[in-house]
């Protein structure tokens, strides 16, 4: 008789492609790739510029462009974990203001699903010498020529001075 394993999370929580940054911004008709791959950070001016959806402010409409809070983090990379082989390493950008990486999952700078969406399971979270690391698995759903679901896995890694790093597991 095998043994099954089941991951226990201390968090779980889900990632829509109706809720991201791509979707914003085709509703405002801001040109867009299939997936954004970067975001600059800008200084925010409130005055002139707008949050892009419902992503606690991380990224914000400027003109034409999505930029990411300069006060919050630096200029960002998006890393897709649903591609990372095991051991393999991204860096995704620095935390300046920001005090936690799930609005990266949500925002999709840390992206979890290809097509619909993903369910993100916290399964473990360590802090050492000022570097915190979480250890994440989860699945998404997708389509070819029928419903799929991918499983997932990876660590990010918050170093001292705030560098994001994902790597794959």
């Amino acid at each position: 008789m095998g043994v099954l394993l089941v991951a226990l999370c201390i968090e779980t929580f889900g990632v829509l492609h109706s809720a991201s940054p791509l979707t914003e911004m085709r509703k405002l008709g801001l040109p867009a790739d299939d997936f954004p791959v970067a975001f600059a950070a800008a200084p925010i001016d409130q005055a002139r510029m707008r949050p892009l959806g419902n992503l606690g402010g991380l990224l914000w409409v400027d003109g034409q462009r999505v930029v990411a809070d300069a006060g919050l983090v630096s200029d960002l990379t998006v890393v897709d974990v649903t591609k990372l082989r095991a051991g393999e390493r991204a860096v995704v950008g620095k935390l300046v203001g920001l005090k936690s990486v799930r609005p990266l999952i949500e925002a999709g700078v840390i992206r979890t699903y290809w097509h619909l969406e993903s369910t993100v399971c916290l399964e473990a979270v360590t802090e050492k010498d000022g570097v915190w690391e979480g250890r994440y698995s989860g699945s998404h759903v997708y389509f070819t020529n029928s419903k799929n679901v991918g499983k997932f896995a990876f660590f990010v890694r918050v170093e001292r001075d705030g560098t994001v790093a994902v790597v794959g597991r």
